[in-house]
């Protein structure tokens, strides 16, 4: 066990402790997945792990699709023991294990950041401005100014400038999308050499949803939307839709990039909701119920590591969400204890 987090949520996924977890009621239990595949453990051993994870799924719980859980959470009725299952980013995993999700009857929905995607695809004109913004947000290298187009506006690379760089990138589209391949070569130049790909290309995806997998958006470039600029924050989930809906599929869900506290408001929400997403996901443990906020629904996300079978059902029944009640009740009494003093 690799901490007494994981040892504590391993101990609330014991048949003995389920009667400390959260009733299961009429509600939306929806899991989150990064990856399947970790650092030197050996990838049969991973697979046999996700079996018995997906076995257990089936059986404890009425998995349904995406589609299914829009409707579910729309008409108000959510079956019990609901489940909706996500992987973030469309990682190359998804290649090697989607078919064990369908061979256990678990639909898969994968939220997808659409810059990532086209960087992992050929080039293309439809995808350029998404490409760039991602490798802006995302360049490593030193700082940097390279001067674009016939009237040589300069534009800054290297992390301190990049929010600055990209809202001066959308500010002016028309002048600086001719030019976007040659700034993609200086990025290319300026940093580090890229390892092995980790997220899938668009035809990959498209493969994808040939075998039953949905897709959602997960932004453009991966940033914290509640600190991008209004113009930023707008391109972010309106050109990722755009762009899945355009390789993939109709998009109406949305999933917050991080997910966690300070990373969405009600800005966010509004611009989010504009966009037509009719349910979108944070990453906080909780159920989801008829009466959840749609925009603002909860997800029981997995660390990225190899869990005993223990942990994870605890994580997944539910075991967060106790061990946050207890917190916070502990933290009430110590601020009683200490106001009584």
């Amino acid at each position: 066990m690799s901490s007494l987090k994981g040892l504590a949520f391993a101990i609330a996924g014991m048949p003995a402790m389920r009667r400390l977890l959260p009733p299961r009621t009429a509600a939306l239990t929806t899991v989150l997945y990064h990856g399947f595949f970790f650092a030197g453990e050996p990838r049969q051993r991973a697979r046999d792990r996700l079996r018995r994870q997906l076995e257990w799924l089936s059986r404890s719980y009425r998995p349904l699709t995406l589609e299914q859980c829009q409707q579910a959470l729309a008409t108000g009725t959510v079956p019990p023991d609901a489940l909706l299952v996500t992987a973030d980013d469309a990682k190359v995993d998804l290649l090697e294990v989607h078919e064990e999700f369908a061979a256990f009857g678990v639909p898969l929905c994968v939220f997808v950041c659409a810059g990532w995607t086209a960087q992992a695809s050929e080039l293309s004109a439809d995808d350029l401005l998404a490409r760039t913004v991602a490798a802006l947000e995302w360049q490593a290298g030193p700082d940097a100014v390279v001067s674009l187009g016939p009237e040589a506006r300069p534009l800054s690379l290297g992390p301190a400038s990049r929010s600055a760089t990209i809202d001066a990138l959308l500010a002016a589209p028309g002048y600086f999308v001719p030019h976007l391949e040659e700034l993609l070569a200086r990025l290319a130049q300026a940093g580090p050499t890229a390892g092995p790909r980790t997220i899938c290309s668009w035809p990959e995806l498209v493969s994808l949803k040939e075998k039953g997998v949905r897709f959602g958006s997960h932004s453009v470039s991966h940033i914290r939307l509640a600190a991008a600029s209004q113009s930023r924050l707008r391109f972010e989930v309106a050109e990722a839709k755009r762009l899945i809906e355009r390789k993939l599929a109709p998009c109406t869900a949305f999933a917050y990039p991080f997910g966690t506290e300070g990373t969405w408001n009600a800005r966010t929400t509004t611009v989010v909701r504009a966009s037509g997403a009719s349910i979108a996901f944070l990453t906080h443990p909780g159920f989801a119920t008829t009466g959840s906020e749609l925009l603002h629904l909860p997800r029981f996300a997995l660390p990225e590591r190899a869990m005993p079978d223990a942990e994870y059902r605890g994580r997944v029944a539910g075991a967060g969400v106790a061990l946050g009640a207890l917190k916070a009740r502990l933290a009430l009494r110590r601020r009683g204890d200490l106001a009584a003093r």
